[in-house]
């Protein structure tokens, strides 16, 4: 081809790709198509050249069709203002899909979700459940916005992170970074994430993470409560965790093998999870195996076990093992946990041993859009725990109904009557709508 005929194929192209915004852009798209097909065609070696082009120019023309007919059938309302060049970069965008790819940026996805609690104690006491406030007063509470954000870096390499806007008992919005990690996908038998994670102790604590959509529930059991709302176990981590699947045919064992900062001692910091500082040179490790047969769907138990050595202020040096065990079984319609655990730290001075025990079990039922449910948790802390001696006696029931009013929206309503050592036993009701988008 000769460097006339390629320079003015290329002009043409140009013009047509720049006057693709105008309503007359087809007529001059034509008008173009004739015009370099003629130029071109004066050698005869430019065959590959006009069917590259002119097969671009036709895809670019149904592109630009689809849109024009969009923007005809979208209603305008009456007195509207014009549109301006900035409103048309929509446009432009489902013209051009997937310009990020083409570029090498990685691609983004974003989920969304959201909720807002009414409840009401009889009187005050401490926290109650997971959705009421330590206060006895009948009171909307403005519950979390939580952004799950994924991105597939490479072939091997994912990366994950979940931003939490939630309220405090202070009325003040903050902003928590519950979940960073990139995860090295090597196969089913291996993956290996490095960052901020939820450790893998017992089950709800990775099947639940922070939406509280996802939850039959208005909230987490006590057991499994968040660090910062006074939450007995280290349900976050920074450091290395590794999962994978080990062969053993039908029965589906996995494992889980976790490496971290651990949770601090209760020290005079503001932040429990230890993001940047570890308060010791030791390092927490986890180590949990759990069954998911294949012959038996939805059904899946195992057991885990937690070790770390803490350092609370003014304190002697504690060595802490968590021991859990789950059992579930979840389909569609059905829902059955259960899960128990035993936290045991030992006084490496004085030789003296705390032992907490704590389970809880849940059960629901899916008739159509309502889903009757009954949860009973336990906890009983002795009282001098060095740790966690606030807590004390935790038990009693809470029984609720979740009604989905649609795909992405769920309205609950839940009754608590708690137990705690050396009080009078509280109740509470508490009113939920929690959402996805």
């Amino acid at each position: 081809m000769s460097h006339r005929n390629c320079w003015a194929g290329t002009a043409l192209f140009a013009i047509l790709l720049a006057g693709a915004g105008h309503s007359a852009s087809a007529q001059s798209a034509a008008d173009a198509k004739v015009d370099l097909q003629s130029a071109c065609a004066q050698n005869a070696q430019s065959a590959a050249c006009v069917s590259a082009l002119l097969e671009r120019i036709q895809q670019l023309e149904q592109r630009l069709h689809d849109v024009e007919n969009k923007q005809a059938a979208a209603p305008v309302a009456a007195g509207a203002a014009a549109p301006t060049a900035v409103a048309s970069e929509p446009a432009m965008a489902d013209a051009m899909p997937g310009m990020g790819e083409s570029l090498g940026i990685p691609k983004m996805e974003i989920r969304g979700f959201g909720h807002v609690n009414f409840s009401t104690i009889d009187h005050q006491s401490s926290v109650i459940g997971t959705s009421s406030p330590n206060l006895a007063t009948s009171t909307f509470t403005l519950g979390n916005l939580d952004l799950f954000i994924t991105s597939k870096l490479s072939d091997k390499f994912t990366f994950l992170s979940e931003v939490n806007f939630e309220s405090g008992l202070n009325n003040t919005i903050g902003v928590d970074l519950e979940r960073l990690m990139v995860t090295y996908d090597h196969s089913d038998a291996f993956k290996l994430s490095i960052g901020r994670f939820h450790s893998g102790i017992g089950y709800y604590n990775t099947a639940f993470h922070h939406s509280a959509w996802l939850q039959t529930t208005l909230g987490r059991p006590r057991l499994f409560e968040f660090e910062d709302s006074g939450g007995i176990l280290p349900v976050h981590n920074v450091g290395l965790s590794a999962t994978g699947l080990l062969p053993s045919g039908k029965w589906g064992l996995h494992y889980i093998a976790e490496f971290g900062n651990g949770q601090t001692s209760h020290n005079t910091i503001d932040q429990t999870v230890q993001n940047v500082i570890d308060e010791n040179n030791g390092k927490s490790t986890n180590l949990a195996f759990y069954l998911k047969p294949q012959f038996l769907s939805g059904f899946q138990t195992g057991f885990s076990w937690y070790h770390d050595q803490l350092t609370p202020t003014g304190l002697d040096k504690l060595k802490e093992d968590i021991f859990a065990v789950h059992a579930v079984y979840v389909t569609t319609n059905f829902e059955f946990l259960n899960e128990g655990i035993l936290l045991q730290r030992h006084d490496e001075v004085t030789g003296t041993d705390y032992h907490t025990p704590a389970f809880y079990t849940q059960i629901s039922r899916q008739w159509g859009k309502y889903r009757p449910y009954f949860r009973y948790q336990y906890i009983n802390a002795p009282n001098h725990e060095p740790v966690i001696g606030d807590v004390k006696l935790y038990a009693g029931p809470s029984a609720g109904l979740r009604w989905d009013a649609s795909t992405f929206l769920a309205f609950k309503m839940q009754y608590d009557r708690i137990s705690r050592r050396a009080q009078p036993a509280t109740n509470g009701l508490g009113l939920q709508v929690s959402f996805t988008f």
